[in-house]
């Protein structure tokens, strides 16, 4: 399978928001089966520790919630 391209991740994190938007109550945890051995996601309304340790869907190049074209990391939003 390999990892995801540019465009699988802009699939991604869409599908994530719109989870997060649409379907997320309180919390959501999920085991995921790997080769590597099992990951562990947890989605809440609070966060699992301090909230700046958390990395922004908005400081991602793939993460553009109106469509057009996403920034780079580290440019600012216009």
């Amino acid at each position: 399978m390999g990892p995801l391209s540019d465009d699988e991740y802009r699939t991604f994190f869409t599908l994530l928001h719109r989870f997060c938007e649409e379907e997320l109550d309180q919390a959501e945890q999920f085991s995921v089966p790997t080769r590597f051995g099992d990951v562990y996601a947890h989605f809440s309304r609070d966060p699992l520790g301090p909230a700046d340790a958390y990395t922004p869907l908005g400081d991602t190049k793939f993460w553009n919630p109106s469509g057009g074209p996403a920034r780079e990391p580290g440019r600012p939003r216009l």
